[in-house]
C-alpha cells in the first residue's frame, strides 16, 4: 500500500529516501497517474500566461492590423478585395510589411518585402517558413469564403476569450507524451544505476523513480517560467539534476527500510 499521496512528491522528491523508496516497491500502475496530475497542475501557470498575452496581443496588435485589412472574398477559388488592392499588411511596431493580399502578383512578389510571411493572389495562398527556407503555395481551387473587419473582430475575440481553454489540453496532451518517452528512457538509466550500486531493480519501478525524479524539474521550471527567470542552459541543468534524482533514489531503492516519524516525512540525511 502507498504510504504518500499524489500531493507529497511535489516537496518530497527534494529530499525523502523514503518516497523513493515507496514509489519503486508500492506505487505499481500509479506512476503515469501521478505524472499526468502534476502536469496538469504545472501547466496552468503558463497557460495563465499565455492568455493574457495574446489577450493583450488582440487588443492592441491585433486591432491594428485588422484596421489595415481589406474584405477579402473567395469565390469559386478566385480572390477579390473590397477597396481593391493591392494592400500591404504592415507590423504596428517595426512597420515592416508582414503580409501582403494583391490579385496581381505572383509568388515573386514575396522577395520585395523580407519580412512578409504571407502573400494572398487571385487564386493562391503563400507562406514563407524564414526559418526553414521554404515557400509553400496553396491553391484556392473551389474555395468559397468571405471575411470583413468585423468577422475578423468576432475571429480574435473569440481566441481573446477562450485561447487558455483551447491551449491546455493541447499542452498537457503533448508535454505528457513527451514525459512518458523521457521516463522510458530514464527508466533504463535508472537500470544502469542499479547495476552501479549492485542492485536489482525491476524496469517498471525504475520507470516510476524517473517520474519522481523530474518532479524537482517540473516544480522549479514552473516556478522560474512564473516568475519569467529561466537561466541559460536551463535544460541541461534540467537533465542533471534529474539523472542526480534518479541515482538518489536507485540507492534510496536499494536501502533497507528507514523508520518513518509519525508525520510520515523522513527528513534528509545529514
Amino acid at each position: 500500500m502507498r504510504r504518500y499521496n499524489v500531493v507529497q512528491p511535489y516537496w518530497l522528491s527534494f529530499f525523502s529516501k523514503d518516497l523513493y523508496r515507496d514509489v519503486a516497491q508500492n506505487w505499481r500502475g500509479f506512476g503515469f497517474v501521478y505524472l499526468l496530475l502534476l502536469l496538469a497542475l504545472a501547466w496552468v501557470p503558463d497557460v495563465v500566461t499565455i492568455h493574457r498575452g495574446f489577450a493583450g496581443f488582440v487588443e492592441k496588435e491585433g486591432e491594428a492590423l485588422v484596421a489595415q485589412m481589406p474584405k477579402i472574398t473567395i469565390t469559386k477559388g478566385e480572390v477579390s478585395v473590397d477597396p481593391p488592392g493591392p494592400h500591404y499588411i504592415k507590423d504596428p511596431e517595426t512597420g515592416n510589411v508582414i503580409m501582403v493580399i494583391d490579385t496581381s502578383a505572383d509568388a515573386s512578389e514575396l522577395e520585395k518585402y523580407p519580412d512578409a510571411a504571407v502573400l494572398l493572389t487571385r487564386t493562391q495562398f503563400i507562406t514563407r517558413q524564414e526559418k526553414r527556407g521554404q515557400t509553400r503555395i496553396q491553391e484556392l481551387t473551389g474555395l468559397n469564403f468571405s471575411i470583413d473587419r468585423e468577422g475578423m473582430r468576432r475571429f480574435l475575440g473569440f481566441f481573446k476569450n477562450s485561447m487558455g481553454f483551447v491551449a491546455y489540453p493541447f499542452a498537457l496532451l503533448f508535454s505528457y507524451a513527451y514525459r512518458i518517452l523521457q521516463a522510458l528512457l530514464y527508466g533504463a538509466i535508472g537500470l544502469a544505476m542499479a547495476g552501479i550500486v549492485k542492485t536489482k531493480l525491476e524496469y517498471a519501478a525504475s520507470v516510476r523513480l524517473a517520474v519522481i525524479a523530474v518532479t524537482p524539474v517540473i516544480v522549479v521550471s514552473t516556478l522560474l517560467d512564473t516568475l519569467a527567470k529561466t537561466p541559460p542552459y536551463w535544460w541541461l541543468l534540467c537533465f542533471v539534476i534529474a539523472m542526480w534524482y534518479l541515482f538518489f533514489g536507485v540507492k534510496a531503492a536499494a536501502e533497507a527500510p528507514q523508520e518513518v516519524s509519525p508525520t510520515g516525512i523522513t527528513p534528509p540525511a545529514s
